[in-house]
């Protein structure tokens, strides 16, 4: 689907940083505009985000310019997405993630209880 608005390339990065530097390198990853998503976890990488871009240039000069500028990144691993097996919609209630067994509610329905708010990509661009 990003693809339709000119993003054909996504790719996972492991971000190894200096543990100091683990929540101010991820609160500015999560402002770059190419990141969908970041999160701080464990192992021989401490970040880890998904990145979209309208192409290969534009990952490498992210990952080499705006990525490898911010003080404290040690190390990246880029692992390109090849072929995407779903991602049709990402399934929102209260703020967290649900299974795609919850009740599903349409964008502008302010009916009470836990229902899904469905965010297509399109919303993210």
């Amino acid at each position: 689907m990003l693809e339709a608005f000119g993003y054909r390339v996504s790719a996972t990065l492991f971000v190894q940083v200096s543990p100091d530097r683990i929540v101010t390198v991820c609160e500015a990853l999560s402002t770059h505009q190419q990141t969908s998503w970041v999160a701080a976890v464990t192992g021989s990488a401490n970040i880890v985000a998904a990145v979209t871009c309208r192409d290969s240039i534009e990952l490498f000069s992210y990952v080499t310019e705006q990525l490898d500028s911010l003080p404290g990144v040690i190390h990246v691993e880029v692992v390109p997405l090849l072929s995407r097996l779903k991602q049709a919609a990402t399934r929102v209630a209260g703020g967290r993630l649900v299974p795609s067994s919850h009740p599903l509610r349409k964008a502008g329905d302010r009916r009470g209880g836990d229902e899904v708010d469905v965010v297509a990509a399109a919303d993210i661009y």
